[in-house]
């Protein structure tokens, strides 16, 4: 799949008259669309930003097309090394990639279920047009944020999840720049390129921790705020946790602080936490 010629892949999605529609907001024509020298990073997928010509309630789309076999197999290796690492295959939670197809399906699930998910314009089995968001990720927004209030939408976030949850579904690898903070701090989940493996308890009790462990990781200088935080959110839903295995949920925990421990390298330009970490993890209590 060559990254030089996107244009095949827009024809192809523009003129197909069995392309998928998600949002109301109708696709553009070929002819409004300027490819500009931006491209989104992904380890999985290409996504090529265009510019949009014509008057439309959307001036920038993404073109998302996945990448050729051989150049994911880096990255689907790097996944199966962390989540050994982690402890993620010892529960018996392992990842298969979604194809462009089946991202577009696991979307308009959660669409319908009302959850924050970026709906796509129009798609078809090799490609999809989304529209391209104004926001930054969770990660910088926490490593961007000292006040209390940065906490609301951290918030919102968790609530979130654990709605998705509470419906049997997994939304897949959940690292930070997989949420988008907009400017008026409503969130929005992206890219379900991959799908978690293994019994539905597993798989949100691994999501789970991922989202606990890189909050804190990324809270940075601010990790005791953060654990503060995280511990008053928990004692105010007593009952969050009740659908998670918690012995696994703490052993997934110790299981990233170990291994970003141990990559004697900062992780995304931060140093890994760890007594922070073990404070977190005793207050993860069953409810009673």
């Amino acid at each position: 799949m060559s990254i030089e010629t996107p244009e095949k892949y827009l024809l192809n999605l523009l003129g197909s008259e069995t392309k998928r529609e998600g949002t109301s907001l109708p696709p553009p024509t070929f002819h409004d669309l300027l490819l500009t020298e931006q491209i989104l990073p992904g380890g999985l997928n290409v996504n090529w930003v265009y510019s949009c010509s014509a008057k439309s309630l959307v001036d920038k789309f993404v073109l998302r097309v996945s990448k050729a076999e051989d150049e994911r197999i880096q990255m689907v290796r790097s996944i199966q090394f962390e989540y050994d690492s982690i402890g993620a295959s010892a529960i018996g939670v392992g990842f298969r990639l979604r194809t462009i197809e089946e991202q577009t399906e696991f979307t308009d699930l959660l669409c319908r279920n009302g959850f924050n998910a970026l709906q796509y314009i129009a798609a078809t089995t090799e490609a999809m047009l989304l529209p391209f968001i104004s926001g930054i990720q969770l990660n910088q927004h926490i490593k961007d944020s000292s006040d209390p209030g940065s906490f609301e939408v951290v918030k919102d976030i968790l609530l979130h999840l654990n709605s998705v949850h509470k419906q049997n579904i997994t939304i897949g690898d959940r690292w930070c720049p997989n949420t988008i903070i907009l400017p008026d701090n409503r969130f929005i989940e992206i890219d379900f390129d991959i799908e978690l493996t293994g019994d539905v308890e597993s798989t949100m009790t691994f999501e789970l921790s991922q989202l606990l462990y890189h909050i804190v990781h990324f809270a940075d200088r601010n990790r005791v705020m953060a654990v503060r935080n995280l511990a008053g959110f928990l004692h105010s839903h007593p009952r969050y946790l009740e659908i998670y295995d918690l012995v696994k949920l703490k052993l997934l925990l110790i299981g990233h602080t170990n291994f970003f421990a141990s990559k004697n390298e900062a992780y995304e330009g931060i140093d890994p936490p760890n007594s922070e970490m073990y404070d977190l993890i005793e207050e993860i209590k069953p409810y009673s």
